[in-house]
C-alpha cells in the first residue's frame, strides 16, 4: 500500500499541483498502517519540513481529501479520497489499468514510419 500511495501524492504533486508533496508518504502510510488518529503536530513532525511548509501540506491534504479530522485543529486519520481510488484500488478501477498500459508502453503504442520529404 505505500507504493500506492506514493503514486497518488506523485500525481497530485505533479500533475494536479494542488499542494500535495511526497514528504507526506510516512505520515499517511503510517495513518493506514495502524487505522488511528494523529496530532497535526506529529503528523507535520513526520513529513520533515519546516512548519509553514508542513502545515500548508496538512491543509492541502484535508483539501483534497487525504486525510480527514472532526475539528478544525483536531487530530488527523487516513481518508481515501475518490481521485486516489485510481491509485490505491488499481483493480477496482478498470480505467487505471488501461492507463498504466499506456504509460509502460504496452498498449497502443505502434510506431509509425517517418516518410523522407524529397530535397
Amino acid at each position: 500500500m505505500r507504493d500506492r500511495i506514493q503514486a497518488a501524492l506523485t500525481f497530485e504533486a505533479a500533475v494536479v499541483k494542488s499542494g500535495v508533496r511526497t514528504e507526506a508518504l510516512m505520515p499517511l502510510h503510517y495513518l493506514f498502517a495502524t487505522q488511528g488518529e494523529l496530532g497535526r503536530a506529529d503528523f507535520k513532525t513526520m513529513t520533515g519540513l519546516g512548519d509553514r511548509l508542513a502545515t500548508s501540506l496538512v491543509s492541502a491534504l484535508l483539501q483534497r481529501g487525504f486525510v480527514a479530522t472532526h475539528s478544525p485543529y483536531g487530530s488527523l486519520r487516513f481518508a481515501i479520497p475518490r481521485h486516489a481510488l485510481r491509485f490505491y484500488f488499481p483493480v477496482l478501477w478498470p480505467e487505471a489499468e488501461q492507463d498504466q498500459a499506456l504509460l509502460d508502453g504496452e498498449v497502443g503504442t505502434m510506431s509509425i514510419p517517418h516518410r523522407k520529404r524529397p530535397h
